[in-house]
């Protein structure tokens, strides 16, 4: 783990990024190596992206080569998703993939949101969670353990 932590922190460490979900900051060759490594502001866009992707079943930009794709999420706006998912998923969406890493939301306004807080309570209340609170699961290492025996 420190390995890794110190790699994020270097200013040589270049992620891995997919390129359907990769932000403009990281894609901007006129940007510092150092500035282009990804964070926060990219995790949204990359949450914009499966949003968006989630929402209409094809991703945000779309080409046939790596070249045109980078083209298209540096210079090209989204097309907004189905009215039926109505304006503040609509919205956020559009908040979410944002050009501008600076005011795309960050992940304590996405979660304040009230289709999120509604999505958040549905999925509370459908696994069975106490209190409306998802508890993280617990791993059973004990079916594990006699799998491999």
């Amino acid at each position: 783990m420190s390995h890794t932590v110190r790699c994020a922190r270097s200013l040589d460490y270049v992620p891995f990024i997919t390129p359907c979900y990769a932000a403009t900051r990281t894609l901007d060759p006129q940007m510092p190596r150092y500035a282009r490594a990804a964070g926060r502001a990219s995790d949204v866009w990359a949450l914009g992206c499966i949003l968006y992707e989630m929402c209409t079943l094809k991703h945000a930009f779309e080409s046939d080569n790596l070249l045109g794709l980078v083209f298209k999420i540096v210079s090209e706006e989204v097309p907004p998703i189905p009215d039926r998912y109505g304006d503040e998923v609509r919205d956020l969406t559009a908040e979410l993939l944002c050009k501008d890493p600076s005011k795309r939301p960050t992940a304590r306004q996405i979660l304040s949101r009230p289709c999120v807080r509604a999505a958040l309570k549905r999925l509370a209340d459908s696994s069975g969670a106490v209190g409306g609170k998802i508890s993280r699961p617990r791993l059973d290492t004990t079916s594990a353990r006699h799998a491999y025996q």
